[in-house]
């Protein structure tokens, strides 16, 4: 079985291994170190898919009046290292803990001493230079980021939940990711036209949505060779939504969190749809529209993530097979930057 398509398949059990491990001692103490009272804000760092999860936590937080911040390494690295003051909690990410972005910020910030490390890799250099560093428990992927994704919106969302005092049921979320890995079929027959006869497609999506939107289109480049952009919404409607005609291939991705940006995605589809472009829209919350829909099952938005980008892998591993390519090897680099 290939790599990729084998790591999909195991992500619900990934999940699983990672909310036991929420529950052991080492991550216990390893939290019970922070004084989140002490804490004036929160800054995410990571690269790709480590950056990319950290949208639904960002939202998360910042709207239970936590200060959050997220940038790509390199960005926190060359322009904005100066946002990070003593009482800043800094949370670096990378699930090989190698990356050369992290490598460099843990030289950059050595002296500071609110950190934590997030990574797959525990005898990693970022495993090994921190303190804090909690394990991603997601077993060797050696293919395109598929259930270290998924853990790293796991772990994200634990820790941010731990600062606002409430709690999310990962058991639960496992559990329901097993149910949608058995609907490949089904999911695949819903997806799949939107990707046959052309090369290119759009995904679009905000705030917490914006996480599938970049990482749909990361792994369809990686994956499959196939030219995907992700996109915000907002930044859609001004200007690139002039170039909507028919051949124009787009997936909105719309968790429902506040009404009156939902009510924009759907003026958004409809416009898209009237200048006869072909859309799916994606969204947790049922609606009345003549545009296709896919319903994702779960009423919380900071989730709907672990299962949005679910149709996107099977859809990876399709468009490749159909190239006579095995999905999710790198061929021509590495599956980390380390130089």
């Amino acid at each position: 079985m290939n790599n990729y398509y084998k790591e999909i398949k195991e992500e619900a059990k990934s999940l699983a291994s990672l909310n036991n491990y929420f529950y052991k001692e080492e991550f216990l103490k390893a939290i019970e170190t922070i004084d989140v009272k002490k804490i004036d804000k929160i800054v995410f760092t990571g690269m790709g898919s480590s950056y990319f999860a950290t949208f639904p936590a960002l939202v998360y937080l910042n709207q239970h009046n936590i200060t959050t911040y997220s940038f790509p390494a390199n960005y926190l690295l060359y322009y904005y290292s100066n946002i990070v003051k003593n009482n800043t909690l800094l949370i670096l990410i990378s699930q090989s803990g190698e990356s050369i972005e992290i490598r460099l910020l843990l030289d950059v910030f050595k002296d500071h001493t609110l950190k934590i490390g997030i990574t797959n890799a525990p005898n990693s250099t970022l495993s090994r230079t921190l303190d804090r560093v909690l394990f991603l428990n997601a077993g060797k992927e050696r293919a395109t980021t598929s259930k270290t994704y998924i853990n790293t919106l796991a772990m994200i969302l634990k820790l941010s939940s731990i600062f606002a005092q409430e709690e999310f049921d990962f058991s639960r979320i496992s559990k329901k990711i097993d149910k949608y890995l058995e609907d490949e079929e089904k999911i695949v027959d819903i997806f799949y036209p939107y990707f046959l006869g052309t090369n290119y497609i759009t995904l679009l999506g905000r705030g917490i949505s914006l996480s599938t939107a970049y990482q749909g289109a990361l792994i369809l480049k990686e994956a499959a060779h196939f030219y995907a952009e992700g996109m915000d919404t907002y930044d859609f409607r001004h200007g690139p939504l002039d170039m909507v005609s028919e051949g124009f291939r787009t997936i909105i991705f719309s968790s429902y969190e506040k009404k009156e940006v939902f009510e924009k995605d759907i003026l958004l589809a409809k416009k898209i749809v009237s200048q006869n472009g072909a859309l799916l829209f994606v969204t947790n919350r049922s609606i009345d529209e003549e545009f296709p829909t896919y319903i994702v099952d779960e009423e919380s938005p900071y989730l709907t993530p672990f299962f949005d980008i679910i149709p996107l892998q099977f859809i990876s591993c399709q468009i490749a097979w159909g190239k006579a390519m095995e999905p999710g090897t790198l061929s021509n680099t590495g599956k980390v930057v380390i130089k």
